[in-house]
């Protein structure tokens, strides 16, 4: 999922799906990149130039999601159950760090600071909302029966295509929401006036 917004954050959701098969199981990892610069203009122009690219955009920061399931179908009593399943959660976090942040001011490293504290509550919101999705396909799917495991299997897979559509329609959303607000953050008011 890309932001609509080009040079800001960004991010990047992508689902390789399993098998339908209890439990939400979620795994993170960070990597940095450094942007040099002395001012927040510059400083800004190096987040744009080494930040990730999501969906071909410039981003300062990005998450990307793998999510799988995987589980198994037991016949019994005329029907069918899934059993043993899980939702797999990966998260790759990509975001900034200064060069040197001594360069700043005290009050420019103060806004900074601030940015980064939002940069690190944006992308911990988006894991929120993929686990609150998770979660709530976990309870439903396991509560879930069949004549069938064929059939199971089929509301299983649609169950997990639905999930994985309506959570990117709340991440898009709050992307929206979040672009607004990280526009007016003093540090990229700052960079945007050309703070050189």
């Amino acid at each position: 999922m890309v932001s609509p917004w080009p040079a800001a954050l960004a991010l990047s959701v992508l689902c390789f799906c399993g098998q339908a098969g209890a439990k939400v199981v979620s795994n993170t990892q960070i990597s940095y990149y450094t942007a040099d610069g002395t001012t927040p203009g510059a400083i800004f122009r190096a987040l744009l130039k080494g930040g990730p690219r999501v969906g071909g955009a410039q981003a300062i920061a990005s998450i990307s999601t793998r999510a799988v399931q995987d589980g198994g179908l037991n016949e019994s009593n005329g029907g069918c159950v899934i059993a043993d399943y899980a939702i797999k959660l990966n998260f790759l976090i990509k975001r900034p760090r200064i060069a040197n942040l001594g360069v700043l001011s005290a009050a420019d490293r103060a806004k900074w600071n601030q940015l980064n504290g939002f940069i690190i509550a944006h992308e911990n919101q988006h894991k929120q909302i993929w686990l609150t999705c998770a979660a709530d396909l976990d309870r439903r799917i396991r509560a879930t029966t069949a004549p069938s495991c064929k059939q199971l299997a089929g509301k299983g897979q649609a169950m997990w295509k639905k999930m994985l559509a309506d959570c990117d329609r709340k991440q898009r959303s709050f992307d929206g929401v979040q672009a607004r607000q990280l526009e007016a953050l003093p540090f990229m008011k700052r960079a945007r006036s050309g703070a050189d």
